[in-house]
């Protein structure tokens, strides 16, 4: 019997134990697991099709038609790969997927560790959309001018692909294992928010012969209608999609596979480097005692008993990827206000809603970052009720750190009427959301990590996630609904809701808190699974 290499010979046991974990969790367990699965599906057909138009186009002669629509699959394949990796988990997470760091603890070389990481994520059925999609981009290449070639760069931008997605998934579990890495990728996004600034403040125009973008007194060309001049075709030259069609269309084909082969080689060593700092500092590590014990105390507008728990809450929430993104979108929201003040109407409400709809998984899985330490809240001298109230005020205070900005936006443009209605609907949003989800962590709690997206790992799976949709329905009736009397009787409206939501809460709190006493060895158990 001939002996397999150790990364082949360990997929039967990977494919074995991920269907297990699924089984025991049910299928609704991973709320963007499933959710992207299906978007994938979606994906798939539309790739399928791109891919058929393009391949009977370039039968059909029709090349230039044939070649643009082939590469429009390929980068969608590609951001395909980008961004599934980010949705469904990371393969280096705690208690997810394979973890190269347990793995480290063996004597595998960088090769083995890095195909064993590759391989690990085929067993998901997510991958094996992606990879149906990877296929379906090869099929118009068989139709070039020199398909010989055009397939050579077509499998060659497919390994880039794969690689380029796991690299950047290192990299960022990489860069958010240290505080010095999270302060880096903040100042990023900070960064990334200057140009958007820039587009917002500008002006987009399109007629019969070209697209252009207006600033000011300047105008660019993005593109004309053939794509033969414009800033968007100076930016496609250096796209690898534009290189793999160059290549089978034979243009520059020396020049082109060396790219993709460049391409190959520097998202590998990338790939090693974030590998091997992820094995030496693992993302789920804490940050030092001295930064855990700084804020010790409790609040003083907090009940002594409540307001050191509130703070650690705080500390843990912060640590993961759904608040940095809720932090962006609130500045985000209020450049955009502060750039384009006709737009307010529209942005201050939306951006709220999906501020609150992004941290969705805080009151979904209360106890998800405690693991199976959330017993030990048994140990304190705190009832049912007081423990849950620690974590709904955290969840309350985080969501206002990240509506901040808007709301300051709205008061600098004098918009006091829809500011307050943003922030009532918001507040009775908040706590429904917190009324469902203290029922839903207490009777299907899941565990959770630091330095990654919680959405993929919150409790009720879809279902809970489409519940947490569908609470703003009664806002958005009561808006529209009142919006033609006019804002202060919209704003009068969320008020009562907001009432209404008060009192629900109250209602329900005393009786999670007996439930949450009367099941926590279950929820130990349930919490102690990876």
């Amino acid at each position: 019997m001939a002996v397999k290499p150790i990364p082949f010979a360990l997929l039967p046991y990977m494919r074995q134990a991920w269907w297990r974990k699924l089984e025991q969790q049910g299928i609704w367990h991973g709320a963007n697991t499933t959710l992207v699965t299906m978007l994938a599906g979606l994906g798939l057909l539309g790739v399928f099709f791109s891919s058929l138009f393009a391949f009977t186009s370039l039968q059909d002669g029709a090349v230039d038609r044939g070649l643009m629509v082939l590469e429009q699959c390929l980068n969608t394949v590609l951001m395909g790969w980008l961004i599934v990796p980010i949705m469904v988990g990371s393969t280096s997470a705690e208690g997810r997927g394979l973890q190269p760091v347990r793995m480290g603890q063996y004597p595998l070389g960088d090769g083995d560790l890095m195909a064993i990481g590759l391989l690990g994520r085929m067993v998901q059925p997510v991958y094996w959309i992606l990879m149906a999609s990877s296929l379906c981009v090869l099929w118009p290449l068989s139709a070039v001018a020199l398909p010989t070639f055009g397939l050579l760069a077509g499998i060659l931008f497919l390994v880039f692909s794969a690689l380029l997605a796991w690299s950047i998934e290192l990299f960022g579990s990489a860069l958010f294992s240290s505080r010095h890495g999270r302060e880096m990728m903040m100042l990023g996004v900070l960064i990334l928010l200057i140009p958007l600034g820039f587009l917002v403040a500008g002006d987009f125009s399109m007629d019969d012969e070209a697209v252009t973008f207006t600033l000011g007194s300047r105008s660019v060309l993005l593109i004309n209608m053939d794509g033969s001049e414009g800033l968007l075709t100076k930016i496609n030259i250096i796209s690898p999609a534009s290189w793999v069609t160059s290549a089978g269309s034979g243009k520059n084909i020396v020049q082109n596979i060396f790219l993709l082969v460049g391409v190959v080689g520097l998202s590998s060593v990338l790939a090693k480097v974030s590998l091997r700092r992820v094995m030496l500092h693992p993302p789920s590590s804490l940050s030092s005692g001295k930064g855990a014990t700084k804020s010790i105390g409790g609040a003083p507008w907090l009940p002594v008993e409540l307001g050191p728990l509130v703070l650690k809450e705080i500390r843990y929430l912060t640590r993961t990827l759904d608040h940095l993104l809720g932090v962006g979108m609130g500045v985000a929201g209020l450049v955009w206000i502060m750039i384009r003040p006709d737009h307010l109407i529209f942005v201050l409400p939306l951006g709220a809603a999906n501020i609150i709809l992004n941290e969705a998984a805080i009151p979904l899985n209360i106890f998800g970052l405690d693991g199976p330490g959330a017993d030990r809240y048994r140990l304190l001298p705190l009832n049912g009720r007081q423990v849950l109230l620690t974590k709904n005020l955290a969840f309350f205070a985080v969501a206002t750190i990240q509506l901040l900005p808007l709301v300051l936006a709205g008061l600098i443009k004098g918009a006091f009427a829809l500011t307050l209605t943003t922030v009532f609907a918001s507040a009775a949003v908040c706590l429904v959301m917190a009324v469902g989800g203290n029922h839903v962590s207490i009777h299907s709690p899941s565990p959770r990590a630091f330095f990654n997206f919680d959405s993929k790992e919150q409790a009720g799976g879809g279902l809970a996630l489409f519940l947490a949709m569908v609470i703003w329905v009664v806002p958005a009736g009561v808006f529209f609904g009142l919006l033609w009397v006019g804002m202060w009787a919209v704003s009068l409206g969320m008020l009562v809701l907001l009432v209404f939501a008060v009192l629900i809460y109250r209602w329900r709190l005393s009786g999670a808190g007996l439930a949450f006493e009367d099941n926590a060895e279950t929820m130990r158990s349930r919490l102690g699974k990876e």
